[in-house]
């Protein structure tokens, strides 16, 4: 798995800290609420968490996945095999063996119209 290293003052990494300790905000509307029922629905909590009060995956016991609470605040995704863009979450999403042979994560054949609400509101989660 691939990481980058970030080097900051003292204060900043404590507001960073602070920053990754607040939980997730539950989308309103839109594609962002219906990704977030579709997270729900899908299963997706069974291997991840997104931290915070009524949202999508709170209280899950997955732990299987990477916590995505601030997951699009992150600069890649995979592990590390691409850059965390829309493009990229989207192609991830829709096939994730075709980017990263082995990797656990299933393949849930999600059309079209699925794989922009999961991105839209994967994207709501700084």
């Amino acid at each position: 798995m691939r990481f980058t290293v970030v080097a900051q003052t003292p204060q900043d990494y404590a507001a960073w800290l602070a920053a990754q300790a607040r939980p997730a905000a539950l989308p309103l509307g839109g594609d962002a609420a219906a990704g977030a029922a579709l997270f729900a629905r899908q299963g997706c909590a069974a291997c991840h968490i997104v931290r915070g009060a009524g949202v999508a995956g709170a209280g899950a016991g997955g732990d299987v996945g990477p916590d995505l609470t601030h997951f699009a605040a992150r600069g890649i995704l995979a592990g590390g095999v691409l850059p965390n863009t829309p493009q990229n979450l989207r192609r991830w999403l829709r096939d994730p063996q075709a980017v990263k042979p082995g990797t656990r994560m299933p393949n849930y054949r999600l059309n079209g119209r699925q794989l922009g609400e999961l991105v839209a509101y994967l994207e709501t989660l700084r």
